[in-house]
């Protein structure tokens, strides 16, 4: 029961991740999308993914383009 619901998580997080992605390329800007994303797939294909880590890192994503929109303004 265990393993089942183990693999039901699983598919979820990474159902997730999958619309985590999806909304970056809809709201992010194109010069900046490129660079998002690229770091985005090779951070995915190395580890596995909790849900808290889809929160930090979509939050480090939004304060590294606000910092780079502010390099740009500059």
């Amino acid at each position: 029961m265990e393993e089942r619901f183990e693999a039901i998580r699983q598919k979820a997080y990474r159902t997730l991740d999958e619309l985590m992605g999806k909304l970056d390329t809809v709201y992010t800007p194109v010069r900046a999308e490129k660079r998002v994303l690229r770091t985005v797939e090779a951070k995915a294909q190395e580890e596995s993914v909790d849900a808290m880590d889809l929160k930090t890192r979509h939050k480090m994503q939004e304060e590294a383009l606000r910092k780079q929109k502010e390099e740009q303004g500059e």
